[in-house]
């Protein structure tokens, strides 16, 4: 088999193709088609082995070569139908895309100057559905999900790069309708009945490799999902000015302040001299997102970093039974908040804050929760043990939470800010979407 691929190649190379070309071809032909294999061997196990198992079929009609032999070349035709339905889509992008240089070159034209757009969704909440539910209710939330949103992109002409279970990135050619595919996917998910989801959108120069992208743009735009809010879409200011003329209104992000101390770098990022980010000395961004991401979160160039930038601070100026003095409030622990040290906490929102236990219900639920209070109120004098023993930690049972110390943190005053939040001009309230 794999000397049929040799021809593929020799003609590649006696046209002169660069052999790092060729090699990124073959690597997302062989990642692809391996993909489909594995879908399409558990797609057969499902529908064909296990039904024939399960009723006590057989061994020779538990195979049941009569079928294969009739599905086998469907399914051939069905896949090259796809592919070259697809093929054909992205080359006549490609023959417009040379026909409009063509004419820029000849001064007759001028092609668009607007960056392409990287669009992050999450849906809120997705680990703790996965702890309470099951796998089961993640894998459907997720297949529901993907339908969904995948269908709102590419009617606005965008395509699904990463599927990260809870969510996806996608890129789009033009900020505008990125942003208002985003609006539309937000709007889908709840009427849908599924967990907020929440988006980030940034325009910028990407980098595209091996059938994904990479770059600042990619990097920024995570963190900034990570900010928005359930059930908002987030944008910076250089997706909002690139969507001007597409009948969206933006409005400031009134949570994204500037210092008093800090009103003359104000000053000077409004005018576009002053670029604001964490000193980590990551100025040449060739890693992958995800390493990226853990760079920003652990504030430091070093993978095997398992404690937020946050975290480390907490641990040096936190409190040692103050939960709330680091919250994150969607669900899930931010990465940026992990500490090695003081107690920090992740809740979909405070009134919420208590214990849980997976599949333990009231009348059993309260009492169970009080004797974990009592065990970790025991004295201890085993150094290994001694944070479990915590009081503050080990028991929210009841209205206890509402006793522990408010959070730490500072007032923030009122600047403008370079994120923006995306408002549908179709919401009639105008509330946040």
């Amino acid at each position: 088999d794999e000397l049929a691929i040799v021809p593929f190649l020799q003609v590649q190379i006696d046209a002169g193709f660069s052999p790092t070309a060729i090699e990124h071809l073959l690597r997302v032909h062989g990642d692809c088609t391996r993909r489909m294999s594995e879908a399409e061997g558990a797609w057969w196990v499902s529908e064909m082995m296990d039904p024939a198992i399960a009723a006590g079929k057989p061994l020779n009609e538990v195979a049941d070569t009569e079928f294969s032999d009739r599905i086998s070349p469907l399914v051939d035709q069905a896949v090259l139908a796809m592919f070259h339905a697809q093929q054909s889509r992205i080359w006549t992008r490609n023959f417009i895309d040379g026909f409009e240089k063509l004419l820029a070159n000849a001064g007759i034209q001028s092609r668009s100057e607007r960056p392409p757009a990287i669009c992050f969704l999450d849906i809120t909440g997705y680990t703790r559905l996965t702890e309470e539910q099951g796998d089961e209710a993640a894998a459907e939330l997720a297949s529901t999900l993907s339908r969904l949103v995948q269908r709102a992109a590419v009617q606005r002409g965008g395509k699904p790069i990463k599927w990260l279970g809870d969510g996806v990135m996608f890129y789009f050619r033009d900020p505008g309708p990125a942003v208002r595919a985003a609006i539309e996917m937000v709007e889908g998910i709840a009427a849908a009945g599924l967990p907020p989801a929440h988006v980030g959108v940034h325009a910028g120069p990407v980098l595209y490799q091996e059938g994904d992208y990479f770059g600042k743009t990619v990097n920024l735009t995570a963190r900034i999902a990570d900010y928005a809010r359930p059930g908002e879409v987030l944008v910076t200011q250089a997706a909002a000015d690139a969507s001007q003329d597409t009948g969206i209104a933006f409005t400031e992000d009134s949570r994204l302040y500037w210092s008093p101390a800090a009103a003359g770098l104000s000053t000077l990022h409004g005018e576009g001299k002053v670029t604001v980010f964490p000193a980590i000395g990551y100025d040449h961004p060739d890693q992958s997102h995800f390493t990226s991401r853990h760079f920003w979160e652990v504030g430091a160039l070093d993978t095997s970093a398992r404690f937020g930038w946050l975290g480390r601070y907490l641990d040096v100026a936190g409190s040692d039974s103050n939960p709330l003095q680091g919250l994150s409030l969607n669900g899930d622990l931010s990465p940026t908040l992990a500490a090695s040290r003081v107690p920090v906490a992740a809740i979909e929102k405070p009134e919420d804050y208590g214990f849980w236990i997976r599949g333990v219900d009231d009348p059993v639920l309260e009492p169970t929760l009080e004797a974990f209070g009592t065990l970790g109120a025991l004295p201890t004098g085993r150094s290994a043990q001694a944070p479990a023993r915590w009081p503050p930690r080990a028991t929210a049972s009841g209205g206890r939470w509402r006793r522990l110390p408010p959070p730490m943190g500072a007032r923030a005053t009122r600047a403008r800010s370079p994120i923006r939040t995306a408002i549908s001009r179709r919401s009639s309230r105008g509330s946040r979407r």
